[in-house]
C-alpha cells in the first residue's frame, strides 16, 4: 500500500532521502532531506535541500493508550524562481495545495498504522 500518493521518495541512501511532491493543482516539488538525525524515541532532525530549503524537527510524544503524537516543525522556503516571484498572487493556491497534501498524509498514514498493528 502507498500510503501517500502525493508524496514519494525517488531516492533512498543512507543519510539522504530523495523526494517529489505532487501537488494538485498542477507542479510538483523535488526535494532532500540531509543529515538525517534519529535521537530515538524523542525526535527526527533532517535538513532540507533542493525546491525546498530549509530544516526540521520531528518530535515524538507517548500519550499513552498506545498514541504517539507526532510534532511537525517544518522551515523551509522554496527555491523555486517562479514560485518566489509569484508568491505574492499565489500565496493562497501553495497554501491549500500544502494543507491538501498533508491532511492525505496524515489521514493515509493513521490508517498505515492501524493496517500494521493489525
Amino acid at each position: 500500500m502507498i500510503w501517500w500518493p502525493s508524496v514519494h521518495a525517488t531516492e533512498s541512501i543512507p543519510g539522504r532521502l530523495s523526494l517529489r511532491a505532487r501537488s494538485r493543482f498542477g507542479y510538483s516539488l523535488d526535494f532532500r532531506l540531509i543529515h538525517l538525525e534519529l535521537e530515538q524515541p524523542e525526535q527526527m532532525s533532517f535538513a532540507a535541500e533542493g525546491d525546498l530549503a530549509g530544516h526540521g524537527v520531528i518530535r515524538f510524544q507517548d500519550r499513552g493508550c498506545a498514541q504517539t503524537a507526532m510534532l511537525i516543525d517544518w522551515q523551509v522556503d522554496t527555491s523555486r524562481a517562479w514560485m518566489r516571484r509569484t508568491s505574492w498572487l499565489l500565496r493562497p493556491v501553495f497554501t491549500l495545495a500544502h494543507h491538501r497534501i498533508m491532511h492525505e498524509g496524515e489521514r493515509r498514514f493513521a490508517g498505515w498504522v492501524i493496517d500494521q498493528s493489525t
